[in-house]
């Protein structure tokens, strides 16, 4: 949760920071401060890297792996916290990525990539933490006597090795057929994804970058650039291409 919160001010402030830096350096050239436009304003967030898509996804992975491997030791709790945690990192990380960071560029993506793994490994890690937590914490001899009374005069720890392998054998198969019966898209997705496949082939049908745009490539220098930067206009409200901002 704390990380969460962190997430969404240490960008602000940085953004703020920058903003109010630049108009003291106006202030100095005597220049009044104009509204900046949505455009502008992207140019002074922090840009969206591989570290902070990492570590958005580190945050939800780190209390998922608590809560389904000890939960158990305080189910409500263990429920009430997750869920706190993860809705919160949720709805910081759309925040931050909608409002104080600058725009992604969109791309296409086959799921989450390396954290399917790390996701199917955890999943490997609940059904073997779970069950030797049970076997360790519970007296388990002592329950199946209730029903085999003949248990008890068994070794102890052959009984829990036996029982280890019998349960951990029941969860991973219960664990393939839900992974068979359960699909990873609902039908909804797919008939989405057919119908975005259908529009993108009627749009684009027989038509090519070549035929619809020319494109002129040129290269400049730093000092070309920095001096087109500088008698550029900033932009008014009014302007065709000013928007307002978000913040």
């Amino acid at each position: 949760i704390a990380f969460g919160i962190m997430d969404m001010i240490i960008p602000l402030a940085t953004f703020k920071l920058r903003i109010y830096l630049e108009v003291r350096e106006l202030a100095k050239t005597g220049k009044a401060p104009v509204k900046m436009s949505l455009l502008e304003q992207q140019a002074k967030m922090n840009s969206y890297q591989g570290d902070d898509d990492t570590a958005d996804f580190l945050q939800i992975m780190l209390p998922m792996y608590f809560f389904v491997m000890f939960s158990m030791v305080s189910p409500l709790f263990s429920v009430g916290l997750a869920f706190v945690a993860i809705a919160t990192q949720l709805r910081a990380d759309a925040w931050k990525l909608c409002a104080v960071y600058r725009r992604v560029f969109p791309h296409t993506a086959n799921g989450i990539g390396i954290w399917n793994a790390v996701i199917t490994a955890l999943e490997f890690l609940c059904i073997i933490v779970n069950i030797l937590l049970v076997l360790t914490q519970l007296d388990v001899i002592a329950l199946l006597s209730v029903w085999w009374p003949s248990v008890a005069q068994q070794n102890y720890v052959t009984i829990k090795v036996l029982l280890f392998f019998a349960l951990l054998n029941y969860f991973m198969i219960l664990r393939t057929l839900l992974n068979l019966l359960v699909p990873d898209k609902s039908d909804a997705t797919c008939l989405e994804q057919e119908r975005q496949q259908l529009q993108k082939m009627r749009l684009f049908e027989k038509q090519t970058a070549e035929l619809r745009e020319h494109i002129v490539l040129r290269i400049v220098d730093n000092s070309e650039v920095s001096h087109v930067a500088q008698q550029a206009r900033p932009l008014q409200p009014g302007d065709v291409e000013f928007e307002e901002p978000l913040l």
